[in-house]
């Protein structure tokens, strides 16, 4: 008896702290698109997601995704969390095979100069497969060549040519 009162004793505050962190975390996935940091935003939108809560997800992205005002000290902060949320916004779409949404939030990401690289090769991608736009999508390629992390530039090139033999054949 006295051994277990001591317990309780010994861990009475992580008790009372951790119901407090249960009730905090309760109200930011009720309504995560309320919180005011981007980041943690962002983070909320992406362990609803995992758990498969996609509407509140996208909720939490899409607030993430708005531009922050510029000039604010942690406005960079705020626009990679937006690039990262329009990006998972763009995979919720490319998971629905909404095509028309799909180019609507690359383009925006393309005009906003968001994730570069990765916006150009599904531009590109979209463009051939989708669009039949062959001149489009090797120019989105070329982009994506020019912004190319190392490594990447062998699969680039087979994209690039692919799209040219396809030009040439006049697939369009």
């Amino acid at each position: 008896e006295m051994l277990l009162a001591d317990i309780l004793k010994h861990n009475e505050q992580d008790i009372a702290t951790l119901l407090e962190l249960l009730k905090l975390l309760c109200g930011i996935y009720h309504r995560p698109e309320e919180l005011e940091d981007p980041a943690d935003r962002y983070s909320a939108g992406l362990a609803l997601e995992r758990q498969g809560e996609l509407t509140a997800a996208r909720a939490a992205y899409e607030k993430t995704a708005v531009p922050a005002l510029r000039g604010r000290v942690c406005s960079g902060l705020s626009e990679t969390a937006e690039a990262m949320a329009n990006w998972r916004i763009y995979l919720l779409e490319r998971r629905n095979r909404n095509y028309p949404e799909m180019l609507s939030i690359l383009e925006k990401m393309y005009r906003r100069k968001q994730m570069r690289f990765e916006v150009c090769v599904e531009l590109s991608k979209l463009y051939e497969h989708r669009l039949k736009k062959y001149r489009a999508a090797k120019a989105y390629a070329g982009e994506a060549m020019g912004c190319c992390p190392e490594g990447m530039e062998a699969e680039l090139m087979k994209r690039i040519e692919r799209i040219r033999a396809k030009e040439m054949k006049g697939e369009n």
